[in-house]
């Protein structure tokens, strides 16, 4: 009867896991990020940012996040990825979830190798394009 039960609480735990978001568009979210452009807030503005700026992000596979600009260190946290709901689609989205500011998740709306596309999930929110950078 115990490994019954045990048997029965195992399956229940391993049905319930999923992948929270696909391997591939994870992957592509690693490197270097160098912005571009941001756009949105109440009015809707965009402004393109000169890559000589130094405004980038940095997002490696051991789950932390780097942000610099003018090439200088300004923040630095941990991240986790999972699907859910977001203001942009009736389907979830893969979102991102980071430590030190859990309020403020961030939408994945494009990821491929050369661009990135984050997004606030909030209306009159910002999105901030990037591309790979180039060594």
């Amino acid at each position: 009867m115990k490994k019954a039960a045990l048997f029965l609480m195992c399956a229940i735990i391993f049905s319930s896991c999923y992948d929270v978001t696909g391997p591939d568009e994870e992957k592509l979210l690693y490197g270097s990020w160098v912005l571009v452009r941001i756009s949105g807030g109440f009015s809707g503005t965009t402004t393109d940012v000169s890559p000589e700026e130094g405004s980038k992000v940095v997002f490696t596979e051991a789950g932390s996040v780097h942000y610099y600009s003018k090439g200088a260190l300004e923040r630095s946290t941990t991240f986790v990825v999972k699907k859910g709901k977001s203001i942009y689609s009736t389907e979830e989205k893969s979102i991102i979830h980071f430590a030190d500011r859990p309020e403020l998740p961030m939408v994945i709306m494009k990821a491929d190798k050369d661009t990135l596309i984050l997004a606030d999930n909030a209306y009159d929110g910002f999105s901030f394009t990037y591309m790979k950078e180039k060594y």
